[in-house]
Parts: structure tokens; sequence; C-alpha cells
């Protein structure tokens, strides 16, 4: 009777423990989506703004020679937009190069010191046999020769000289083209040739759309967990159908705005389809980390836990 009991018991206690387990298995596997789904954090009234865009100035003061461009075009990296008036700066480019160019001095002292070493040497080996050249005649010799090395020295430092002033002259040149920074469409062109331009006046706007930025404001009490790096998923029903791009966010702002209590927030997405438009509104919603990378955060924060079961 007794050991019945302790039987019934036994069975009782592994169905209890059963019926724990399968209840903890189960809340486990809720909560992950439970918790990402709660974890979603949605910023209305974003919006869409460019990350390229670039107004190309005069490097210097002048008078555009040509425009090679319209609006509406397409153009590369580093492309030919305007050129200034540059005749004179090409003339001066030309001469420094000629004058880099040329040896001449280097091969004259090349020559003469070559000529004074023989002559100095023929003396010593006369003056070996038969005391010709007196020690001051020496002297004067060995001084010539020494004067024609430093000749042919000072010849390779001119020349070097004047392959620095070919390269400010090229530099120099170049400063009258006005060229892309990276490609992109043509949307403003605000000079025409023959006219005159100062140091730093616009000549025309470059954008590229492939890349958006999407910014908006978060309330205080959601920025916690939000950090640049996370994945991104940006609605804008400003168009129909909705468009739907994706990305990473790249910025939280430090400060808290006073009056409004919220954060600045920007993301960047991919906009290679051209889908969305510089000025239209979104949607942002920032996704949480995935869970596997949340559960192995959590074990590296507690390696003991494994060893103590």
């Amino acid at each position: 009777m007794i050991s019945l009991l302790c039987s019934n018991r036994g069975m009782v206690s592994s169905l209890l423990a059963m019926t724990l387990a399968l209840q903890a298995s189960i809340a486990f596997a809720d909560r992950p989506h439970t918790e990402e789904t709660s974890t979603v954090v949605e910023v209305p009234d974003c919006t869409f703004t460019l990350v390229d865009h670039v107004t190309l100035a005069a490097e210097r003061a002048g008078v555009i020679r040509e425009i090679r461009i319209a609006e509406g075009d397409r153009i590369g990296n580093d492309e030919l937009v305007a050129r200034l008036a540059s005749e004179e700066a090409s003339a001066h480019l030309r001469l420094a190069r000629l004058a880099a160019e040329s040896d001449i001095a280097i091969r004259l002292a090349e020559k003469t010191q070559a000529v004074a070493r023989t002559e100095l040497q023929q003396a010593e080996e006369l003056n070996k046999r038969r005391q010709i050249y007196t020690e001051f005649e020496l002297r004067r010799l060995r001084l010539t020769l020494d004067k024609t090395i430093l000749e042919a020295q000072q010849a390779e430092h001119d020349r070097e000289l004047r392959t620095l002033e070919e390269a400010v002259a090229a530099a120099t040149l170049r400063s009258f083209d006005i060229r892309s920074t990276f490609a992109g469409t043509v949307v403003q062109v605000f000079r025409r040739p023959g006219e005159a331009v100062q140091q730093g006046e616009p000549i025309a706007r470059i954008v590229n759309a492939r890349r958006l930025k999407v910014e908006g404001f978060a309330p205080v009490q959601q920025i916690s967990d939000l950090h640049p790096g996370q994945k991104v998923s940006v609605v804008s029903n400003d168009v129909s159908p909705a468009v739907v791009l994706h990305g990473r966010l790249r910025f939280v702002d430090v400060s808290v705005q006073s009056v409004t209590q919220e954060v600045r927030i920007w993301a960047e997405v991919d906009n290679s389809a051209g889908l969305a438009r510089p000025g239209l509104s979104a949607t942002l919603r920032i996704h949480p980390d995935t869970p596997a990378a949340v559960q192995v955060t959590e074990a590296e924060a507690s390696p003991g836990i494994k060893s103590r079961k």
C-alpha cells in the first residue's frame, strides 16, 4: 500500500514537471516575437532629403569661356562642367614645361667637371716624375674641380625647382576648370559663357538621389534602445502605390529639443530604383537587433548560467 502511494506520488510529480516545462517552453517561444514587435520604434512625419548634393563654385575670379552642361544632364565623377578663360595660364605652363625638360645646364656642368678632373690628374702625374706644378697651382686646380662639382649640384637643384614650378603652373591651370565631385544630375545652371565670376560664386548645382536621408524626431522615451547601424524600413504614402525603402539608422542626436522633448534622428536608405524623391514625407520604422543577437549577448553577459545547471 505504501509502495503504491509512493508510486502515484511520483507519477503526479512527473506529470506536474512535464506540464510546467511545456508551459515554460511555450512562453519562451512566444517571447521573442512579442519583444521584437513591441520594440519596433515608429517615427511618423519624417522627410526625405538628399545625401549627395553640391553647388559647384568658381575656384578663382575670371570670365567663363564655356559651359558644358545643361539642366537635366547626367554627368560622371570628375567631369568638366565649365572652364574660365585660361590662355595666359596655358602659356605659363608651356614655358615652365620647356624649362623643366631642359638639361643643358646639367650636361655643361658635367663636361666642365670632367675637364677639371682630368687636368688635376695630369698635373699630379707629372709632378710624380718631375716637379712642374707648384703646390699653389695644384690647390688652384683642386679648387676648380670642387667648383665644377658644386656647379653640377646647383644645376640639378635648379632643375628640381623648375619641375616644381611646372607643377605649380599645372595646378594654376587646373584651377580654371570647374569639375563635378561625384556622378549625378544637373538641376541648376547659374551662369552663362562670357559672364564674369568672382571666387566662390556658384556655377551649377549637382545632385544624386541614389542615396536619401530620412530625417525626423523621436520622443525621448523611445530612444533608449536606438543606436546607429540598426536596420530601418521607410514607408512613403505620398505616392501611389506606397514606396517602401530599406537602410540603416545613421544618427541619433545627443541633445533633446527642450520644447517638444524629442530627439533628432536620421537614417540613410537605398534609392537606386528612384522610387522616392526628396521632399516627400515618410514614416520611419526602426527595427530592433535580431533575437539571435540578443540571445548571444545574454549568454556572453552571464557565462556562469550553464555551469550552475
